[in-house]
């Protein structure tokens, strides 16, 4: 069991021609606990921020775009790895988890 904690970027058409982001934050910055299954769920159809495994890998889903003001949201899951005393992700953990969402073996080949 670990811990995943969730933030948020909006980006508008004026911030990204600015090149940054109109708002971001916590949306749980205590996190959930939850086991390696329970997370390959949650995290199923995100993009993980490597193409290659590394601990401290975060998982984005993008929210796609409110038809009301064109901005663009997303969420971002982040597995804790240090930090807490409880319910920090091992790196096995890690690997199990990015192998699970992205269904590939991170583990590298002689």
């Amino acid at each position: 069991m670990g811990l995943i904690r969730t933030t948020y970027e909006v980006v508008t058409e004026e911030s990204a021609a600015e090149g940054c982001v109109a708002e971001e934050g916590w949306l749980d910055e205590v996190g959930d606990e939850y086991s390696v299954t329970q997370a390959i769920r949650l995290l199923q159809g995100c993009e993980p921020s490597s193409s290659e495994f590394h601990s401290g890998i975060w998982y984005t889903l993008d929210e796609g775009q409110d038809y009301r003001d064109g901005s663009y949201s997303s969420t971002s899951y982040h597995l804790v790895t240090r930090g807490v005393r409880r319910a920090r992700w091992t790196v096995a953990q890690e690997r199990a988890v990015y192998e699970g969402v992205t269904g590939k073996s991170s583990r590298r080949r002689s």
